[in-house]
C-alpha cells in the first residue's frame, strides 16, 4: 500500500521532467474556460505593474518631504498630497485587479477539477471488477482525489507565479 497516502500540494520539483503531453491534456482540458484565463492573465500584469509604478511615486513622495526640509518655505502640500492620493488609488486598485483576478482563477480551478472529478468517476466506474481485486475503490478515490486536488492547487497559483 505504498504510495496511497496523502501527498502534499507542491509545485513541481526542478529535478523532475516536465511531461509536456499531459500538460498539453490540462490546457485542453481547460479550453472551455480560455476567456476567464486571458482575462485573469491581463488583471494580473496590470496588477503587477501597479506593483511596480508604486516605488517609483513613493521615491517621488520622499522627494517632496526631503526638499520641504532642505528648504525654508516647507514641504509643497499640493504635490505632497496628489502623490499620496495617486499613491491610495494606485494601491487599492492595484489590490481590487488582484482580488478579481483570484475569483477567478479559483472559479475556474473550481470547475476543471469538477469536470476532472466527474470524468474520473466515469471512468472508475467503467473499469473491469478484476481491476477492484488489485484495489480497493477507497484507495482508488484517495489518489484521485489527492491528484485532483494537486492540480487544482497548482492550476490556481500558477498563474500569478508566471506574471
Amino acid at each position: 500500500m505504498a504510495g496511497f497516502g496523502p501527498r502534499r500540494m507542491t509545485a513541481v520539483n526542478s529535478n523532475e521532467k516536465t511531461d509536456f503531453k499531459s500538460i498539453k491534456k490540462l490546457f485542453a482540458y481547460c479550453k472551455p474556460y480560455t476567456f476567464a484565463i486571458v482575462v485573469a492573465l491581463i488583471l494580473a500584469v496590470l496588477s503587477a505593474i501597479t506593483t511596480i509604478i508604486g516605488p517609483d511615486k513613493i521615491s517621488e513622495l520622499m522627494n517632496h518631504i526631503t526638499d520641504g526640509i532642505l528648504k525654508v518655505g516647507g514641504i509643497n502640500m499640493d504635490g505632497f498630497l496628489d502623490v499620496v492620493v495617486f499613491l491610495i488609488c494606485l494601491y487599492a486598485g492595484g489590490a481590487v485587479l488582484n482580488y478579481v483576478q483570484q475569483i477567478i482563477m479559483a472559479e475556474v480551478t473550481q470547475k476543471t477539477a469538477k469536470r476532472l472529478r466527474s470524468d474520473i468517476n466515469l471512468k472508475i466506474n467503467r473499469l473491469p471488477l478484476r481491476y477492484f481485486d488489485k484495489s480497493t475503490r477507497g484507495e482508488i478515490l484517495s489518489v484521485v482525489t489527492n491528484d485532483v486536488d494537486t492540480i487544482a492547487f497548482n492550476l490556481n497559483n500558477s498563474l500569478e507565479t508566471i506574471v
